[in-house]
């Protein structure tokens, strides 16, 4: 519980902090890969980051933290004739991002930080999201692929589409 009591606090505190740029909000869709599509059918996500720190040229810095849920899918159980519904899962990704804006409108980005489990299921692990995608004034649009490393061999992880308005 004391997990999901951070994400209200990074958020209020990137919001009172940020001036009229740096600040992005999102949200995506993906397909499950790894092990995550062993017993997961799609991902839904939301995100918010704060570009604040600009080392040199086109390259900006920040932080980043949202919700990936994961839908649990249907999984036959061999040697029955039924199938068992897996239960959702989701991960709250607490991360540093970086975008470097290439000459034009593109840019390439990656998160990296640590995804903290929602449920007992599932361990905190190691978070990665290398993305890219078009820049414009006002919104962003991307192609990204997540990667979660647990405990052991487990990685859970999807690769999809997604979007975020620019304050």
């Amino acid at each position: 519980m004391k997990k999901l009591f951070l994400i209200p606090i990074l958020t209020l505190s990137i919001l009172l902090s940020a001036q009229t740029t740096g600040l992005k909000a999102g949200a995506y869709f993906g397909f499950p890969i790894a092990d995550a599509s062993d017993v997961s059918s799609f991902n839904l996500g939301l995100d918010i980051s704060y570009l604040f720190f600009e080392p040199v040229n086109n390259l900006k810095i920040g932080v980043t933290t949202g919700y990936s849920h994961y839908f649990g899918k249907d999984v036959d159980i061999p040697g029955v004739h039924y199938k068992v519904k897996r239960k959702d899962f989701g991960f709250i990704p607490l991360a540093v991002t970086g975008e470097y804006k290439f000459a034009g409108q593109f840019f390439a980005g990656l998160d990296l930080g640590v995804a903290i489990a929602t449920n007992n299921d599932y361990d905190t692990g190691f978070y990665y999201r290398p993305k890219v995608g078009w820049d414009q004034e006002f919104f962003q649009l991307f192609i990204y692929g997540t990667g979660i490393s647990q405990s052991g061999s487990d990685l859970f992880g999807s690769v999809g589409v997604g979007g975020a308005y620019k304050f």
